[in-house]
């Protein structure tokens, strides 16, 4: 009963700790996401954009189409928390599926190390449809571990079509598919010359190889429902061909550059001690170690990845643990009894103390827009669009906007045409040469970008204060960069486009806040 208590009590801090987590974060690309799924539900659906000027009439395939529609659907009739519990319970159950993918029963030891998975991955967390991706991802991966045993391959259609409906990381899946196909087709072919290599039999045959194969053909065309067909391959396809936001977006940066997350690190350092021990016992399989491998590389080059590293750690780092404290016990029969009630005693202490933790520091609002202190935070434009929306009175505006502002802006402002939001990241193109992110930046930060801006019909410009967009440096941080590093990132210089626009006599600051400066073109 006590043990019980104790794993209801650590599920429950889980999801309280995600609750909080999410609750207490904004992304812009949220405004967006609940424009489409309103339009969409209104019977207007977006084949071409018509939320910004400079890309206006052009075709967008919206590759989280599903996603905003559920996104709306809740919103509109349950309020925002709702999407905060949805996305929470994604992320709190892809952590637990993990774990129940390797271990038949979920430990309090192993729910221990899920909660501390959680806080690693706490530095990636918000309200945002990519966070129901893990899920997926975890989901395919348990379907994947249980052949030969069981016949899951039919699963994978509905998964991926569902994945692909939600969030355009859909493709992950695919790759992780081909992992396991080619890493038992390696042990096959390795196993008869070089056993020892071949790591542990996963029981895989030749015939179900192809039966993989088969079902992950159906995989592809299952995902090809869609209100787009083909063009959702193509849009997804294009991230891989298109490097430029890769070089300026925080969440696609290295985890090598600042900021710095260690905890995801440190994960992916003791795992891979593991993994090579349990290679050479024979007791994990080929694909297994080039999962490891993938996922390792996917976050070491891009920062977003690092939740997927968190979850492909968090089993192996459970299972090491939980043979050593097998050992410690069986040294110790007489004293395993009291250890055991005593430990569970604490653990319910302090799973409750997480629980009322996060529970008063959660946001249990519906109406996130009215949340100023919160959006301030992070920060958005709160005020600015306030100001803007009063100004205007509903008519049609033209913005040169904060980029990361956009998606905001689209829903905060709906009057405004913005010059660009989080749907054109990556594949919007300016000209044949450039994306409509790289145009955005020369408008902003090359000397001929201030000519560019008057000769186009902004009448407004809104730009940040924060001109690094990066938090303050942490102890670990202090670390790993020096002084100078740290006078670069956070450098006072404006942008060249605030300086002209300060010089200039055809445009003045109409407001100002500890956020934001808006500048209004003066009529002729």
């Amino acid at each position: 009963m006590l043990q019980k208590t104790t794993k209801i009590a650590l599920i429950i801090a889980g999801f309280v700790m995600a609750l909080s987590f999410i609750s207490s974060t904004f992304d812009g690309d949220f405004g967006w996401h609940l424009r489409f799924g309103m339009d969409a539900f209104a019977g207007n659906w977006q084949y071409t954009d018509s939320y910004t000027w400079p890309y206006f009439g052009q075709p967008w395939t919206n590759h989280e189409w599903g996603g905003d529609l559920l996104f709306w659907l809740l919103y509109s009739n349950l309020g925002y928390f709702s999407l905060v519990v949805l996305v929470a319970t994604a992320v709190w159950g892809a952590i637990l599926l993990t774990q129940k993918i390797f271990f038949k029963k979920l430990t309090s030891d192993a729910l221990i190390f899920s909660l501390v998975a959680l806080l690693a991955a706490k530095f990636l967390l918000s309200m945002r449809l990519a966070w129901l991706a893990p899920l997926f991802f975890v989901l395919l991966w348990h379907t994947l571990e249980k052949i030969p045993r069981k016949k899951t391959f039919y699963w994978w259609p509905l998964i991926l079509w569902a994945w692909s409906a939600l969030h355009g990381s859909w493709i992950l899946g695919f790759i992780v598919l081909n992992i396991y196909i080619a890493g038992n087709a390696l042990a096959l072919l390795l196993k008869n010359k070089f056993p020892k290599i071949s790591g542990a039999d996963t029981g895989w045959t030749l015939s179900t190889i192809k039966n993989a194969i088969f079902w992950q053909i159906i995989s592809w065309l299952a995902v090809l429902a869609n209100p787009y067909g083909i063009k959702i391959w193509q849009e997804v396809g294009s991230y891989f061909t298109q490097n430029y936001f890769k070089q300026v977006v925080n969440e696609w940066l290295p985890s090598y550059a600042y900021p710095v997350y260690i905890w995801p690190l440190v994960f992916a350092a003791f795992s891979v001690i593991i993994i090579f021990l349990g290679w050479k016992q024979k007791k994990i399989s080929l694909a297994q170690i080039i999962l490891f491998i993938a996922i390792f590389s996917a976050a070491w080059q891009y920062k977003r990845n690092n939740i997927y590293l968190v979850l492909v750690c968090l089993p192996i780092i459970t299972a090491t643990w939980e043979i050593a404290k097998g050992r410690i016990l069986t040294s110790a029969k007489n004293a395993a009894t009291k250890i055991s009630i005593a430990t569970s005693g604490l653990t319910i202490f302090a799973a409750l103390v997480i629980i009322f933790y996060s529970l008063s520091h959660t946001y249990w609002t519906n109406n996130i827009w009215r949340e100023r202190v919160l959006l301030e935070r992070y920060p958005f434009p709160f005020g600015a669009a306030e100001f803007l929306k009063q100004e205007t009175a509903g008519q049609k505006i033209y913005v040169f906007n904060e980029f990361w502002w956009g998606g905001y802006l689209n829903w905060a402002l709906p009057n405004a045409l913005v010059f660009l939001d989080g749907r054109g990241t990556a594949t919007w193109r300016y000209d044949e040469k450039t994306t409509m992110l790289e145009e955005y930046r020369k408008i902003k930060y090359d000397a001929g970008g201030f000519q560019k801006l008057e000769s186009s019909p902004a009448q407004y410009v809104i730009l940040s204060k924060n001109l690094a967009g990066y938090p303050k440096p942490n102890f670990i941080n202090r670390i790993i960069f020096d002084q100078k590093d740290f006078d670069k990132i956070f450098s006072d210089n404006k942008s060249q486009i605030e300086k002209m626009l300060e010089r200039s006599k055809n445009w003045q600051i109409v407001y100002e806040d500890k956020t934001t400066r808006v500048w209004s073109r003066t009529l002729p």
